[in-house]
């Protein structure tokens, strides 16, 4: 709001005060506000005097659950029951469950396998564990994490996952023939049967971190050249997702060096771009083009030069394999 953003809001927001961005001083704080209007369903029960938020000032203070209605905004008075929006998933026959985000995939597949080894990760003569006569000779529910799924079509063949993790097995019949999200997400996260004990395929998240808390630069040098394109604006507004909205934490690929992986002095960072083929192309189209200009311009004004002449009354004239061509001048008035 400190920026002026909440002259228009609709819906329901959970704003904190907070800075604009490091290092600004108290002067610059605000209030955030994040819309959770698409990802929350409250029982709302009393709210407080409405607040016009038609100027920057005005509504630099927020700080809790509003409900806001074209700019007029009212605190929403404690105590209020919230859930994540997400019911009704249905169970029933469906062997995988994918999560992306906030986003939930479930298919019923006969096997899982890893495009790059052509090998089978799942059922992989894996049976349920439980003592129910339902689930004896029944392979486990196959649960993971992705951050990427290309395919996104209903009644497909088969489905592509990119940068999984979390792969877990469920006992079929645990989240019944529907579910909602908020049980979904917590049984996933405190099921402790792995897919693959060796953490081969889909390992637990937890033996993915190699840095805590360091910077992360969109390239080596920290800079970005394309203003114009708004690529940091882009990319807050896709992952500037840190959980404490109730959505899922942003989850993006990065790069990092090796050798500072133990390090933890302002040197190590990561960074989002690094693509060394890309990179050497560009410098190759910025080299190679102002110098193939550069040649051709030689060769211009060298041509140029042993072509076109100065006569002695001031007017030029060609001269090209011995042969001089001089226009007759023609007396002006």
């Amino acid at each position: 709001c400190v920026t002026g953003g909440c002259y228009d809001l609709t819906g329901l927001y959970n704003c904190s005060i907070s800075p604009v961005s490091p290092g600004v001083t108290e002067a610059s704080y605000g209030a955030r506000c994040r819309d959770m209007t698409t990802v929350l369903g409250c029982n709302l029960t009393s709210v407080d005097p409405e607040i016009q938020c038609k100027t920057k000032k005005s509504c630099l203070n927020l700080n809790g659950l509003y409900l806001c209605r074209k700019g007029r905004c009212a605190r929403v008075r404690p105590p209020f029951k919230c859930e994540k929006k997400c019911n009704g998933i249905k169970m029933r026959g469906k062997s995988i469950i994918v999560r992306e985000n906030d986003v939930v995939f479930t298919a019923n597949c006969k096997r899982a396998v890893d495009i790059e080894t052509n090998e089978e990760i799942w059922p992989k003569d894996l049976l349920a564990s439980g003592t129910n006569n339902k689930s004896n000779g029944v392979p486990p529910v196959f649960v993971l994490f992705c951050t990427s799924i290309p395919d996104r079509q209903k009644n497909l063949t088969e489905i592509r996952l990119i940068d999984c993790f979390n792969g877990t097995l469920m006992e079929p019949g645990t989240l019944g023939d529907t579910t909602d999200i908020i049980q979904l997400v917590k049984s996933h996260t405190e099921n402790t049967r792995l897919l693959d004990p060796t953490k081969k395929f889909a390992m637990p998240e937890s033996d993915l971190l190699l840095s805590h808390n360091v910077p992360l630069y969109i390239n080596y040098d920290g800079c970005v050249n394309t203003l114009i394109l708004k690529e940091c604006e882009k990319f807050l507004t896709e992952y500037g997702v840190d959980g404490s909205d109730l959505r899922t934490n942003a989850r993006f690929p990065c790069f990092y060096r090796p050798d500072l992986v133990d390090s933890i002095d302002d040197s190590n960072f990561v960074i989002l771009r690094y693509n060394i083929q890309k990179t050497v192309m560009e410098l190759l189209i910025a080299t190679v083009i102002p110098i193939t200009l550069a040649i051709v311009s030689c060769f211009v004004l060298i041509f140029c030069s042993r072509v076109i002449h100065l006569h002695e009354d001031s007017h030029f004239f060609f001269k090209m394999c011995n042969k001089v061509y001089n226009p007759k001048m023609q007396d002006t008035i």
